[in-house]
C-alpha cells in the first residue's frame, strides 16, 4: 500500500474496482456487505457510509 501526505494511493482494477484499505474501513464503521453512498463533488468523489434515515446527501 503507497501513502503520501495526502492519504493512500491505490488503482482500479480491469473491472473498475477499489479496496478501500481496512485501516479506513475501521474507522468510518463499513463491513463487509453494507452499503456505500458515492457521490460526485466539485472537489472530485465523495464516499460515505450509506444511511438511509440521512436527511441529508452530505
Amino acid at each position: 500500500m503507497k501513502t503520501t501526505a495526502r492519504g493512500i494511493i491505490r488503482r482500479f482494477d480491469d473491472l473498475g474496482r477499489i479496496v478501500i484499505p481496512k485501516e479506513i474501513r475501521r474507522k468510518f464503521k463499513i463491513n463487509a456487505g453494507e452499503p456505500v453512498g458515492i457521490y460526485i463533488t466539485e472537489e472530485g468523489i465523495l464516499l460515505k457510509p450509506y444511511n438511509p434515515e440521512s436527511k441529508s446527501k452530505f
